[in-house]
């Protein structure tokens, strides 16, 4: 299809060319020939080609169009040699162009055929119109051996455009179906190698010699915060100066850095140089792991075994402050019986007493809430 558009566009410009120049040519010349057929097959030729245009957006048959504009081409352009002065015609030389036209678009028979067909109807209305058949529109008599030469000569040079012309289109077919194969590897390569980016829970940024961002992954962007569109080409030292700041102290560093959406985050960045295959530098590889939620539950474990610390101090803490409690609470209990005391003396003991055993049993509960928590699951009926 597109080669069919090309074909139609260089057609308007070869018309307007030829009817432009044979005008000139008419009126330097003062040639004797009437402009009117000219004109008139130009004119056929125009709109032929408005036709051709309109055919193409409504028959799919590209092949089949290709061989119907040659053609007619073809036709037309025997007519202008024709009406120009047949062997003396200056036109002459774009039956070549059709046939590498045709060579372009058309598979190998195609350009054979239609230069045997352009040979057949130059030779055809030279002949016609030196034997007298048709009207001849030559101003000059035309000499036999010259008019012979001149069909022979067309002969052997449209059968070697032709060949020409068939060879370099199925060169340039499969040169373009190679680099079409190569460019589909290609592509499937790369998008094999960005899933696999992807793939990775680490993020990834890559950086040109320049500092400026190529390439950032799906998990990058998580962590990030933002897409590749808006880091792509701008330098890292701009975009993230504290993701930059891990190439002063390779091979990495934690950083602490704020997403566009405000959240905070500790990033691990390790740095490495991007190299190519001959150990060229090209870059520097960045890798990212998003280490928030880890500093958090280390936080909490930390907190957890101080806390833990803190209960085993105070139950060895308890135990000490319990046993010389025992000690008074039993001391005053037998001084208690083995004397004559006074009232105010037994509201003091029992003061003791009482504030001694409180102070048991708020020893009893620390150490219990102080103990490690075993639990025991079953399932009961809620109703009931």
């Amino acid at each position: 299809c597109q080669g069919l558009n090309y074909l139609i566009r260089v057609r308007l410009a070869v018309i307007t060319f030829l009817l432009v120049v044979q005008l000139l040519v008419a009126r330097l010349t003062e040639s004797t020939q009437p402009p009117g057929p000219f004109v008139a097959t130009i004119v056929l030729w125009y709109t032929l080609t408005v036709l051709f245009a309109i055919l193409l957006r409504i028959w799919p048959e590209y092949t089949a169009q290709s061989y119907l504009q040659i053609l007619s081409d073809a036709i037309i352009l025997t007519g202008l040699v024709y009406l120009s002065g047949g062997v003396e015609s200056y036109f002459i030389f774009l039956f070549p162009l059709l046939v590498v036209a045709a060579g372009i678009s058309l598979p190998r028979p195609g350009p054979y055929l239609v230069a045997s067909l352009s040979f057949i109807l130059l030779g055809g209305v030279l002949e016609l119109s030196y034997y007298g058949v048709i009207r001849s529109y030559s101003e000059h008599d035309v000499d036999l051996n010259k008019l012979q030469a001149s069909i022979l000569t067309n002969l052997f040079g449209f059968l070697a455009v032709a060949y020409l012309s068939s060879f370099l289109a199925d060169s340039l077919r499969r040169t373009g179906r190679q680099l079409t194969q190569t460019s589909g590897a290609l592509e499937n390569l790369q998008a094999f190698n960005q899933n696999v980016l992807d793939s990775i829970a680490a993020g990834v940024i890559t950086i040109d010699l320049a500092g400026r961002v190529q390439l950032l992954n799906r998990a990058g962007e998580a962590i990030l915060g933002q897409p590749l569109g808006s880091l792509a080409g701008r330098r890292l030292e701009e975009a993230l100066p504290e993701v930059a700041s891990a190439q002063l102290a390779p091979p990495g560093r934690e950083v602490e850095l704020t997403t566009p959406a405000g959240k905070e985050r500790t990033v691990g960045v390790t740095v490495s140089p991007l190299t190519s295959t001959d150990g060229g530098s090209l870059g520097s590889v960045f890798v990212m792991q998003d280490l928030t939620e880890f500093k958090r539950l280390q936080q909490e474990l930390r907190l957890q075994d101080r806390m833990a610390a803190l209960g085993r101090m105070a139950g060895a803490i308890a135990h000490e402050i319990r046993n010389p409690l025992s000690a008074i609470a039993g001391s005053v209990k037998v001084f208690s019986v083995a004397g004559d005391l006074s009232e105010d003396q037994e509201r003091l003991v029992e003061i003791v007493r009482k504030e001694s055993e409180r102070l048991d049993r708020t020893l009893a509960e620390f150490l219990t809430y102080s103990r490690e928590r075993k639990y025991h699951f079953e399932s009961a009926d809620l109703g009931a």
